[in-house]
């Protein structure tokens, strides 16, 4: 990717594969026609590409990626042909020591496995869990493993999980859920026999627990790490940084999403939390639906590929907007409620085929057996219903707890670069860019998580 950078302008890239720094993200490649030019994306690391060199002598179009392809044969059993591999080789020396760079590609750079730091990395990352360093951000990637060996659904309902340090398969063996809470337990349980990553592996067993696949742990998990003032990631089992070409995207793409950044003391209102129906935003939900305003969604689930998916948490009667409510910044939650989000969009604009106003009128006749369900799932009337389909404009609400970005939601100055995760500001930008290419209009609101019940996290 060095020499593509170094030979080959951005218009004349005809075609490149895209990796989607993201879990859930399908990576792919996307072909362009001869000058139509070449515009990278925010969350875009390129990883191979072809295109038109600029200079002749490389030939009509040559491919990058791990190494560079040339659509040249040369006879080296023969002295003009094996003058002409040198003189290409030479050139290629010649061109990779330019100062200047035809194109700067977003790309994250590998760090080979072998290295020193690539080994204090793997280290640091055990250190700081069993430490409970609270900044550490891991995430247990299960696309991964329905991906391994182009082998579709290895990991399936009807297979287990099972993790244990090498060498100690025996007294360490553990089955644990998909989860990155559970990978983080188990390292702090075993801790004294674990001193990197390396020394864990996870493993995939049918319903009779035979092994159909088995890995490195390192090999599954997403993970970011900030080490010696420099910010690394873990992914495919690679550690890597990004350039700043890709620093430079994200941060024009966030700074274009704050300006859908809308504040409202509407929202700022203080709540109790609790189990059932108020465990987690529920709480919250309940309170803002009494006001007469809100009509509330929460709950009210739709099947969409055997995911069940909410159309939203509330909807806004005066201002015609579907809102989605999260809270805190947690990496995890935060993604799955913008994954959630955008899976909605699919929803809505398939309404028909997925009998969505069915579905939503469906509860209306379910009956509270207990005095949980009462309230659970308020009548909407099939008018509203109609309403609440016909809305195109999707909102988030985020409650902040967190004295940093409580301080920026006051002061109405809140700025997504200011979020140390790079995997969720990755999936904020592909939040917005859903929403747009949907044709619906985004929206989010911050707001104070001004739960009553709970010691202040300030």
């Amino acid at each position: 990717m060095k020499f593509a950078e170094k030979t080959i302008k951005n218009e004349h890239i005809t075609l490149k594969n895209v990796s989607y720094i993201q879990k859930n993200k399908m990576k792919g490649i996307t072909n362009y026609k001869k000058d139509q030019g070449e515009f990278p994306k925010a969350s875009e690391s390129y990883a191979y590409i072809s295109g038109k060199p600029d200079f002749s002598f490389y030939g009509n179009s040559i491919d990058c990626g791990t190494g560079v392809s040339f659509p040249k044969n040369f006879d080296i059993n023969s002295k003009e042909g094996f003058d002409q591999l040198s003189e290409l080789l030479k050139n290629v020396d010649k061109a990779l020591t330019l100062k200047e760079n035809k194109s700067i590609l977003p790309r994250k750079k590998r760090i080979a496995k072998s290295s020193q730091l690539s080994g204090s990395l793997d280290e640091e990352v055990i250190e700081r869990i069993v430490n409970d360093v609270n900044e550490i951000g891991i995430a247990l990637d299960v696309s991964k493993i329905h991906l391994v060996n182009n082998s579709i659904n290895i990991y399936s309902e009807n297979n287990h999980l099972e993790i244990y340090v090498s060498k100690h398969l025996k007294e360490t063996k553990e089955e644990i859920e998909p989860y990155d809470s559970s990978i983080l337990e188990y390292i702090r349980k075993y801790n004294e026999k674990i001193t990197s990553l390396t020394d864990l592996k996870i493993r995939v067993t049918n319903h009779e627990h035979h092994v159909i696949e088995n890995r490195l742990l390192k090999e599954w998990i997403y993970c970011e790490l900030e080490y010696n003032n420099m910010l690394y990631t873990l992914d495919s089992g690679f550690w890597g940084y990004f350039n700043d070409k890709f620093s430079e995207l994200l941060k024009k793409q966030l700074e274009e999403i704050n300006r859908v950044i809308e504040y409202n003391e509407e929202f700022n209102i203080y709540y109790s939390s609790g189990e059932g129906r108020l465990k987690g935003e529920g709480g919250y939900i309940e309170k803002l639906s009494e006001n007469k305003n809100y009509i509330k969604l929460h709950q009210r689930n739709i099947n969409y590929n055997g995911v069940p998916i909410e159309i939203a948490d509330v909807y806004k009667k005066d201002t015609k907007e579907l809102i989605a409510i999260k809270r805190g910044m947690d990496t995890s939650n935060s993604m799955y409620s913008f994954e959630q989000s955008i899976l909605s969009l699919q929803l809505l604009r398939n309404i028909t085929e997925f009998n969505v106003e069915e579905e939503l009128l469906k509860y209306n006749d379910r009956k509270a057996s207990t005095d949980e369900d009462k309230g659970k799932f308020p009548h909407i009337q099939k008018k509203n219903i109609e309403k609440i389909l016909n809305s195109r404009i999707s909102s988030v609400l985020w409650l902040q707890s967190t004295k940093k970005y409580v301080k920026m939601t006051e002061e109405k100055k809140f700025d997504f670069n200011q979020i140390g995760s790079i995997l969720l500001k990755l999936k904020i930008v592909d939040w917005y860019s859903s929403i747009l290419e949907n044709n619906f209009t985004p929206k989010i609101y911050m707001g104070k998580d001004l739960q009553v019940n709970k010691k202040d996290q300030f």
